[in-house]
């Protein structure tokens, strides 16, 4: 299996109540999510990060510029936590459209436990119409 294309997805939307911290005022949310695509169909998702109130278009730009071409052709490899004991799912429940609509099944806690999906990768399904949306075009 070999990667075959990486799909860059920047997402944005103003925030319906926007916040400061130390670095300043946070008015919009966003997030560059990243579509790894194999030669065997397989797909999958991540999120790259951003630090502080730096623009997702940075990391989507590193991504695009600098990574892409040392990934294209790369036998993806599982990365294994060298600090998780057990399975360890992080998943931020705060108010976020993103998290709210972007995939088809919302993840459900009960307990603080979610049911494993079984589907292949993450097992769920994006809602395309969803990432076109947010999506914020970068040049």
């Amino acid at each position: 299996m070999k990667i075959t294309d990486i799909g860059i997805h920047v997402l944005k939307t103003p925030l319906a109540e926007p916040f400061a911290f130390s670095q300043g005022w946070v008015r919009q949310c966003s997030a560059t999510l990243v579509e790894v695509s194999t030669d065997q169909g397989i797909t999958g998702w991540g999120e790259a990060f951003a630090q502080g109130l730096g623009p997702p278009d940075i990391a989507a730009t590193v991504i695009d510029k600098a990574l892409r071409p040392l990934v294209m052709g790369a036998v993806p490899v599982a990365h294994h936590s060298l600090y998780a004991q057990e399975p360890v799912l992080e998943y931020d429940r705060s108010s976020h459209p993103f998290r709210q609509e972007l995939i088809r099944k919302p993840i459900q806690h009960v307990d603080g436990w979610i049911t494993i999906p079984s589907k292949p990768g993450l097992g769920v399904e994006i809602d395309r119409a969803v990432l076109a949306r947010y999506r914020a075009d970068v040049g």
